[in-house]
């Protein structure tokens, strides 16, 4: 499927939306235009990989309780983007580095509603997504992105890392809670 820059489509409208028969398939979306895709691996130990008009990637993931998401065209080892939990002690506040810099900060901005905010080098919020689901089922994310705002490859790569650690999360939780449904007796 072609995709358009992210620098040509209306930001105010961008949304994750989780493609029909990919479980683990999501598509960034600008009105009907897509902008990219992230596919969250099936099996444990496989790269994600995503999708744009710039190229192919894969993210790759490692830590547990710190995890670390890094951004590399495919075929290539050399780091595009990173995206570093819980720096400094502060597990609920993440940095995305783009070029081995601090470019965005990643936040939870609800506990009721999983609310995330990603702000920009300086602390401006810039865009804030919103997780829907039904049931247990991650569905998609509405993506609030203020404008003026960057449009550019740095900050989608900043909402690829972003999304592709969300919903890798929400994944492990929909797993855990059926795992935690089946061995209560419900089914």
């Amino acid at each position: 499927m072609p995709y358009a820059a992210i620098a040509s489509v209306d930001a105010g409208a961008l949304r994750w939306v989780r493609l029909e028969g990919g479980h683990h398939d999501f598509e960034l979306r600008s009105g009907d235009t897509a902008v990219a895709k992230v596919s969250l691996p099936s099996e444990r130990g496989r790269p994600a990989t995503a999708e744009s008009v710039e190229g192919r990637y894969a993210i790759d993931r490692a830590g547990f309780l710190r995890p670390r998401l890094t951004l590399h065209l495919e075929g290539s080892s050399t780091a595009i983007a990173r995206l570093v939990s819980g720096p400094e002690g502060l597990p609920t506040r993440h940095v995305i580095e783009i070029g081995g810099r601090a470019s965005y900060g990643l936040s939870r901005s609800g506990l009721s509603i999983p609310a995330w905010s990603i702000s920009d080098a300086h602390g401006t919020e810039w865009a804030h997504l919103e997780p829907i689901r039904e049931g247990r089922q991650l569905l998609g994310c509405l993506c609030d992105v203020e404008s003026p705002g960057p449009a550019d490859s740095s900050s989608l790569y900043a909402l690829i890392l972003s999304w592709c650690f969300i919903s890798h999360a929400w994944l492990e939780d929909e797993m855990v809670g059926e795992w935690t449904d089946h061995a209560e007796g419900r089914f």
